[in-house]
């Protein structure tokens, strides 16, 4: 009987090893970029945005929350922009159950658009590169300016089939001193 019961217990916990299945990976995200002729610099304090960068590429970013500041002039000599923050998010893998492996979770490709009528982000579900552009961030000497804030913080969330995005903006402008 003792024997009985031993064999059982191994039994058992070998069936309940082999049944278990594993938790889907976590997905991937990535960020890339674009701008319009206004964008004069872009800065962030996202890790994986390169100190100079390509449009259209995408570069692997860490989920978190981060902050952008970028500057656009024109012809007449009007200096303005945006300052915010922009919130990356990962898709969870699902729970593995019985004898069944738990999904991975999709991958999200944000696009911000770093433009001189305010940044717009969204969700894009291609990984195909189109022209491609450098930029690289710059940074301004703001001593020489007043940072006048217009209007107020506002805050969008940009959602698609595999995720969101929560960004929280406010437009500036630059005044020479």
């Amino acid at each position: 009987m003792k024997n009985r019961n031993i064999l059982f217990t191994l039994l058992l916990s070998f069936i309940l090893m082999l049944g278990c299945a594993s938790d889907g990976e976590n997905g991937k995200a990535f960020i890339s970029f674009d701008w319009d002729w206004y964008t004069d610099w872009y800065e962030d304090n996202n890790s994986a945005t390169p100190e100079s960068f390509y449009s259209n590429t995408n570069y692997e970013t860490p989920e978190g929350t981060y902050s952008f500041i970028y500057g656009c002039s024109d012809e007449f000599g009007n200096v303005w922009g945006f300052q915010g923050t922009y919130q990356i998010v990962v898709n969870a893998g699902e729970s593995g159950s019985w004898f069944t492996d738990g999904a991975d979770g999709a991958d999200n490709y944000f696009v911000f658009l770093i433009i001189g009528s305010g940044p717009d982000f969204w969700l894009s579900k291609t990984t195909t590169k189109v022209k491609s552009e450098k930029l690289s961030i710059n940074t301004l000497d703001m001593s020489i300016y007043n940072k006048v804030l217009v209007g107020e913080m506002t805050t969008e969330t940009f959602e698609s089939a595999n995720g969101f995005m929560i960004v929280k903006k406010q437009m500036y402008k630059l005044i020479l001193k």
